[in-house]
């Protein structure tokens, strides 16, 4: 069972809320511990778990604005901000590597004093590992769960950061060693670490807001599914796009033209649901009916007003009154269905003669019903069709 729009908001609020708290805490922990021990990758692992607080913030705005239902100005819904807000967060984060980068590159070829190695700065990197990854577990998990992009890049961060750690950890072991230029080449290996991620976040949803379609399997596998349902000639011309963690889908079908409108639309309709066991992350699927392939074929033929204008004269020399009119388009000809009463039928044999003795182009044939004569207000409705 699929959640609710106020569930999956309920639960991106209590993972990054709890996400965000721990950030806090390790942020202000390694940036001061950082800055007394004179560690520049301490430091720099700080300033990415502030940074994590910060998309922590993002997610927690734009998640509460893209789990809104659909308004006038935005009939598709909001989850596109969610997109918006990965996007906001993979610039955040090439940001923050550039920064760190920059320093670390000057630190490295400058002069600065050697870092300090204690157990305070490898308790609190332990615990940084630890917690981080848990974090990442954990936010990952509920991501999955409601089916959240926005959610799952905040678990990817997370991942970052406790990575960086590691990173930071090596740093310090070799400044125990005597190696301390160890340290800002890992506040180097960070920041190349966040710009990486950045890149990634930044260019999956960039490509979301351009409306990237389905992978090509996933494209397959749907038009594999629907071609399946009885009653499906051929599928064609689907075109998908991603919205939030969903996609939108419309498709071309043909169907038997023997098939009514109404029963061509019920297949289409179970068609559908085929589409969306081989892809539950369709959210809306519009497709169009065709009896053709070749539709283009099709455009030179009459419409229902034109053959309405070419049997009214014979109609109205015969006095008929027609009940209702039928065309199936065949084969770039028309099969012309009359409707009358079982009283006419006389008549009307005598109408169908002439008819196909004067045969059009366009016309493949024409056939005669007779039903129960109608209701004598009802024999005014001659051309109500």
């Amino acid at each position: 069972m699929n959640p609710t729009s106020q569930e999956k908001h309920q639960t991106l609020q209590r993972v990054t809320i709890v996400g965000s708290v721990i950030n806090l805490a390790l942020g202000i922990a390694k940036i001061l511990l950082g800055w007394m021990f004179r560690s520049h990758a301490l430091l720099a692992d700080g300033i990415h778990s502030l940074s994590d607080l910060l998309s922590d913030i993002l997610v927690l705005v734009l998640g509460k604005i893209a789990h809104q239902g659909p308004d006038t100005n935005h009939p598709y819904g909001h989850e596109r901000f969610e997109t918006l807000g990965t996007v906001l967060l993979g610039m955040i984060l090439g940001a923050v590597a550039g920064a760190l980068g920059y320093d670390s590159i000057v630190r490295l070829f400058g002069h600065s004093t050697p870092a300090q190695t204690s157990w305070l700065t490898l308790a609190i990197t332990l615990f940084s590992i630890l917690s981080k990854e848990w974090l990442y577990h954990y936010t990952l998990k509920a991501g999955k769960q409601i089916r959240s992009d926005l959610l799952i890049a905040n678990a990817w961060h997370h991942r970052t950061d406790s990575l960086s750690s590691i990173v930071v950890l090596v740093a310090l072991m070799g400044n125990y060693i005597g190696l301390s230029w160890l340290d800002p080449v890992a506040a180097l290996v960070v920041a190349f670490m966040v710009a990486r991620i950045g890149w990634e976040l930044t260019w999956s949803s960039l490509q979301e807001l351009t409306d990237r379609a389905l992978p090509e399997e996933e494209t397959e596998a749907i038009m594999q599914a629907m071609s399946q349902e009885p009653g499906i000639k051929d599928v064609h011309d689907l075109r998908s796009r991603k919205m939030g963690s969903h996609y939108l889908v419309d498709v071309h079908l043909v169907v038997s033209d023997e098939l009514s409108a109404a029963e061509a639309h019920h297949v289409g309709l179970r068609a559908t649901q085929r589409a969306r066991k081989a892809c539950a992350d369709i959210r809306d699927i519009v497709f169009h009916i065709d009896v053709s392939a070749d539709e283009q074929g099709q455009l030179h033929l009459p419409s229902r007003h034109d053959v309405m204008q070419w049997l009214r004269p014979r109609l109205q020399e015969r006095q008929l009154h027609l009940h209702h009119l039928k065309l199936y388009y065949l084969n770039r000809q028309v099969r012309v269905e009359l409707y009358f009463d079982h009283h006419q039928q006389s008549t009307t044999l005598e109408l169908q003669q002439e008819l196909i003795a004067d045969r059009p182009v366009w016309l493949e044939d024409i056939r005669l019903w007779f039903t129960p004569a109608a209701p004598a207000s009802a024999a005014h409705q001659q051309d109500a069709d």
